[in-house]
């Protein structure tokens, strides 16, 4: 039986890609139960490719990092440290906490 040796990269990469594409089309008010449909059928497509789902979440990870340092920047007109950046996704994560909070509170 021959291995899979598709590169995870290039699937992971669209996935990504496709992913922020569905949120912004619905933006500002995005209907999230179609968006997240959209997101579980993409991610459905990249999860046949071993490995890129966990080099998706990875390059998620370092793109908020770079999204979140230029927008720092650009609101500080400098370079942010990795202090600032730290205390900026900790505000972030209580922020997405809190609103997850309150949906599930919404729905119950």
């Amino acid at each position: 039986m021959a291995e899979n040796k598709t590169d995870p990269w290039p699937p992971a990469q669209e996935a990504l890609f496709d992913i922020i594409r569905v949120w912004v089309a619905g933006f500002p008010d995005p209907d999230q139960e179609k968006a997240a449909a959209g997101c579980l059928e993409i991610m459905e497509k990249v999860n046949e490719v071993k490995g890129a789902p966990f080099i998706f979440v990875a390059e998620l990870a370092r793109m908020v990092v770079d999204v979140l340092a230029r927008y720092l920047c650009a609101c500080a007109d400098e370079f942010p440290t990795a202090e600032e950046m730290l205390t900026e996704i900790g505000m972030l994560q209580l922020d997405y906490l809190e609103a997850f909070t309150e949906a599930e509170d919404d729905s119950a």
